[in-house]
C-alpha cells in the first residue's frame, strides 16, 4: 500500500468521524443565537428593509448573511427531517468545512503536487482545533471555505496568465 492510499484512507475514516461527532455533539452555547440571529434576517430580507426589530441588542452590527443561509437551508430540511435542527444546523457548518478542506487541496495540488495535498488534508484534519470546530462553529469555518476558494481562484489567474488578473487584482485592492 502506497503512503498516498493510506493517507487517503485516514481521510475517510477522519471525516466518518467528523460526520458522526457532529450528530453527537448537541447543542452549544450559541446555537439558538445564530438560529435566532438568521430568522431575524431572513424576516428583514423577506420585508425588503421594512422589517426594524434590529433596533437595540447586537443583531444590528453582527454581520449574519451566514447565519440567515444556514437558517433557510436548517428550516427546509427540518421540515424533512422533523426534530433534528441543531444536527442539520451542525451539518451544515461540516459541509462547508469540508469545502474548505477541499479548496486547501485544490491550492496544495496545483501549488505542489497531489501528495502534498493529501499531506495538507490530513495536517487540517488532525489538527485539533480545525477538526474540534468543523461543525460546531458557524463562523471561522465560512471564512476558510471563502479564503481557500478565493486563494485557488487567485492562483488559477496568477498560473494560467489570465486577462483577468489584471482587473481582479485591482478590484480586490479597492478599501
Amino acid at each position: 500500500m502506497t503512503i498516498n492510499r493510506i493517507v487517503f484512507c485516514l481521510i475517510i475514516v477522519l471525516s466518518l468521524f467528523a460526520i458522526y461527532c457532529s450528530t453527537l455533539i448537541g447543542m452549544i452555547w450559541d446555537d439558538a443565537w445564530h438560529h435566532f440571529g438568521g430568522a431575524v434576517r431572513l424576516d428583514y430580507l423577506k420585508s425588503f428593509g421594512q422589517f426594524n426589530k434590529f433596533k437595540g441588542g447586537v443583531l444590528q452590527f453582527y454581520p449574519g448573511l451566514y447565519d440567515t443561509f444556514s437558517f433557510v437551508i436548517g428550516n427546509f430540511l427540518a421540515k424533512i427531517f422533523s426534530g433534528y435542527v441543531i444536527e442539520i444546523k451542525h451539518l451544515i457548518n461540516l459541509t462547508f468545512s469540508f469545502l474548505a478542506l477541499i479548496g486547501l487541496f485544490l491550492v496544495a495540488k496545483k501549488i505542489f503536487n497531489k501528495e502534498v495535498a493529501y499531506l495538507a488534508i490530513l495536517m487540517c484534519l488532525v489538527n485539533p482545533f480545525f477538526f474540534g470546530h468543523m461543525s460546531m462553529n458557524p463562523k471561522d469555518n465560512i471564512i476558510s471555505f471563502f479564503y481557500g476558494f478565493r486563494l485557488g481562484y487567485k492562483g488559477f489567474l496568477f498560473f494560467n496568465n489570465h486577462p483577468n488578473n489584471i482587473i481582479s487584482n485591482y478590484l480586490s485592492n479597492i478599501k
